[in-house]
Order: structure tokens, then sequence, then C-alpha cells
């Protein structure tokens, strides 16, 4: 069986335009398309033990739609819409005359393990760091365990 974690910051903006940005902002890590790389040695120069520990729980090769290995990507809010042409809205202002999908308003960085309390309130107070620089305000904060498991349902038997 295979745990892995997801730290989301749950925001009230569409996230594509800036999740891998506070990923860079709140770890110090970055994905093979190298976004944020400046931010990163930054980042490595002003907390060298934070980006140290973090660089051995950040899992940083997660494939997005394209297989590019990724540490953060946009991921569905809960309670907020989309109507398909870019508008968001909380779900008690829905009027059942539009389409509903999913808002992506939140960003989910990747772990391979649980990262201890203090991590987090150092990645939190990150990003509200950011986020009050880019005038974004977060909602929540959600730490996700992902577990994976496998179980076997047929099997041929031996082959001899």
């Amino acid at each position: 069986m295979e745990n892995n974690f997801i730290f989301v910051i749950d925001t009230d903006t569409y996230s594509g335009n800036f999740e891998r940005e506070l990923c860079v902002f709140c770890t110090g890590q970055y994905g093979e398309c190298e976004v944020g790389m400046d931010l990163a040695k930054q980042f490595k120069a002003n907390f060298p033990a934070e980006y140290k520990e973090l660089r051995k729980i950040v899992n940083c090769y997660v494939p997005d739609e394209h297989g590019v290995g990724r540490p953060a990507t946009i991921w569905p809010t809960p309670g907020f819409w989309n109507n398909g042409n870019g508008k968001h809205f909380p779900d008690f202002k829905w009027n059942g005359k539009s389409d509903k999908y999913p808002a992506y308003q939140s960003v989910a960085i990747f772990f391979y393990k649980k990262p201890t309390h203090e991590q987090i309130n150092f990645i939190c107070q990150r990003a509200c760091d950011y986020c009050a620089k880019e005038n974004i305000t977060i909602l929540k904060f959600r730490l996700i365990q992902e577990i994976r498991s496998e179980k076997e349902i047929w099997s041929s038997g031996e082959i001899k």
C-alpha cells in the first residue's frame, strides 16, 4: 500500500495563474518545467534548513496532463463552481440556470510523506505572505492523505 499526502491551499481566485509560483514560494521546490527556478534559489538562500527538509518530502514528479513532473497542480475548491465560461461562484449562489463545473481555485502540493506540524505552519505562513502580496484571499488549508492499495481479485493460477 502506498500513502501520499496532498497539501491544499483553497483560495478565492482561479489558481491556474499562480499554482507553480505559490508552490515554489512555500516549499522551494519546482518541477521539470523549471518554472520558479529563480524563486527557488531565493528560497534556498533565505531558508536553507526548511529547503533541505522540504526537498526530502515534496514529490516534484507528479505528471501533469503532458507528462511533465510537477510538485503542484490546480485543484477543485469545495463549495465553488464554474459556469464553463470562467465565472466562479459559491454553491449557494447557483441559480440552476447555468452549467456547473468544478472551480479550480485551489493549489495542491504533493508530498511523499506527511509534513510535520512545523512544516505545515511554515507553508501556511509562506502561502499567506504570497497571497497577501498578490491580493488573493485564502479560504482554508487542507491536508489530504491519499491511500492506494492493491487487492488481487482474480488469478489464473501458477504457470508451469
